[in-house]
């Protein structure tokens, strides 16, 4: 297995981050609530709202990106990206016990969701081998809300 860091996301990540959205590859992907996320990172960054956004390292390289953020509606959520040429190697999975233990230990929560599209198979078995249940589904946005309690 490779050893997966996590580093507190800075100006150059974010960039880097905006980027990838606009590889048509990438943003096939990433539908409009992850680009609302982008976007909460980046005014957060700068406001200091409660927002914990970590680049994914893998051999000092980026490789993803993860992120707690709270969501006034659903306390805080989850969200991950790892690009493709780390995919399968179980980096997603390493890096959310990493930030599930910082919002557990560190921040104190209680519980956690997360929100995958119904047709996300690779993200719902990250979210299965973390302990996630998924707690609603949501016709209408063909999205799976999941939750983990400490």
């Amino acid at each position: 297995m490779v050893k997966v860091e996590l580093r507190k996301f800075n100006i150059v990540d974010y960039f880097r981050f905006l980027l990838l959205t606009l590889n048509k590859d990438y943003s096939r992907e990433l539908d409009n609530t992850f680009f609302g996320y982008i976007f909460k990172g980046i005014k957060s960054l700068f406001l200091k709202k409660k927002y914990y956004k970590f680049a994914i390292l893998v051999d000092d390289k980026f490789a993803g990106s993860i992120a707690l953020y709270y969501n006034k509606d659903t306390n805080y959520e989850l969200g991950f990206i790892v690009l493709r040429k780390y995919r399968n190697k179980g980096i997603a999975t390493e890096a959310s016990k990493k930030i599930l233990d910082f919002g557990f230990n560190k921040l104190k929560l209680k519980k956690i969701i997360a929100i995958t599209d119904i047709s996300n198979k690779t993200s719902q078995r990250v979210l299965r081998k973390l302990g996630f249940k998924i707690i609603k589904e949501n016709k209408k946005e063909k999205e799976f809300i999941w939750e983990k309690r400490k």
